[in-house]
């Protein structure tokens, strides 16, 4: 099964989604009110927010995107 990019329209402000970026694997919290994903980053022995634009955005550029494949379910 391949999966595929959620639109930027149908993102929910505050969900947490399953993704990629040019980096592997992660996961990230859409902000609605920013229009971008959050998720903590770790480099050089140092943990960061980062803040990542919606692939959709950003896929003619050489800028790191956040690609959301799936909607993680709160619990």
């Amino acid at each position: 099964m391949v999966d595929k990019m959620i639109p930027k329209a149908e993102l929910k402000d505050g969900a947490y989604y399953n993704g990629n970026r040019w980096r592997g694997k992660h996961v990230a919290m859409w902000d609605g009110d920013k229009k971008v994903f959050l998720t903590i980053n770790f480099t050089m022995g140092n943990f960061f927010l980062e803040e990542l634009q919606h692939f959709e955005d950003v896929a003619e550029t050489r800028i790191d995107g956040f690609i959301p494949f799936i909607e993680i379910e709160k619990v």
